[in-house]
């Protein structure tokens, strides 16, 4: 093989070096673009879902007592107890199962936020990943029950902005404390944005907002995570691509570099040269 024609060669791999690493990002982008298309439906038909109408609580958030929620409080107000306390009733009077079965809304975490009074007294259903749980008695007089119980967790479609739960059982074998890890589903009325403070916060920072839920639930099933998700492929297909486009544009520089200096040169090499030479070995 003659010099030219190992010359050529050279040449062409560069050039397919750098298509590779001028295609793959394109076609990156193009997969993210694809992505994104076909996600908005679905995200533009979860922000148009209409609410379920329920005379009985339609009335009950239209009385006096639902008129005198305040969202955003780190407390209950003596004014709020009274429509508290009879959704507790309702509540502990109805099963899981009962609850389950009549009509009810589904509302996201944001959509609960930007609009609480929206959804004040209606039924939701939550799968939750509970991480704490605290009990408190109640003096019983002319409470419905003797014992609460405060559920803390989160959703999977919103990790890390936490609900919390109000019932009056918990799922056997549910344990009380501080740390907990399990998996719930939860049935029951929405009541309030509660105001909390996090852990570890500073006290003149803002309360952040937990969605209040009053209801009943039962256990529900850990999750087991595979390997990688329908979504995690793409991820790591698109992570690939731009991983091989930069190794292709770094190795077509490199061979551009080599094929373009002479293989016998009698002209000693010059600083940038050497400057060159050294900075390829350091890479």
């Amino acid at each position: 093989m003659t010099q030219g024609s190992s010359h050529r060669m050279k040449i062409s791999r560069v050039s397919a070096l750098r298509l590779v690493s001028y295609v793959a990002p394109v076609v990156a982008l193009v997969a993210l673009a694809w992505q994104h298309w076909q996600a908005e439906p679905l995200a533009h038909a979860s922000s148009q879902i209409a609410v379920v109408e329920q005379p009985l609580i339609q009335q009950l958030t239209e009385s006096p007592e639902f008129q005198a929620v305040t969202d955003r409080t780190t407390e209950l107000g003596a004014e709020e107890m009274p429509a508290y306390w009879q959704l507790v009733r309702d509540a502990e009077d109805t099963s899981f199962e009962e609850l389950k079965c009549q009509p009810h809304v589904q509302a996201s975490y944001s959509q609960l936020l930007q609009s609480p009074e929206t959804f004040r007294g209606q039924l939701l259903q939550k799968e939750l990943n509970v991480r704490r749980v605290l009990a408190y008695d109640v003096e019983q007089g002319t409470r419905p029950t003797q014992r609460l119980y405060e559920v803390w967790g989160w959703a999977d479609d919103a990790p890390g902005n936490l609900y919390v739960m109000v019932t009056t059982e918990l799922p056997d074998g549910m344990k009380i404390g501080a740390s907990v890890f399990e998996r719930a589903k939860f049935c029951g009325y929405f009541f309030k944005l509660q105001g909390y403070i996090p852990a570890g916060a500073e006290a003149k920072l803002a309360p952040r907002a937990a969605p209040l839920l009053i209801g009943r639930m039962i256990r529900g099933t850990l999750p087991t995570r595979s390997f990688a998700s329908e979504k995690d492929w793409w991820r790591i297909g698109i992570g690939s691509l731009l991983v091989v486009s930069l190794i292709g544009s770094f190795v077509s520089r490199a061979f551009y570099f080599k094929s373009a200096k002479p293989a016998h040169s009698d002209s000693p090499a010059t600083p940038n040269d050497q400057l060159f030479e050294e900075w390829l070995e350091q890479s």
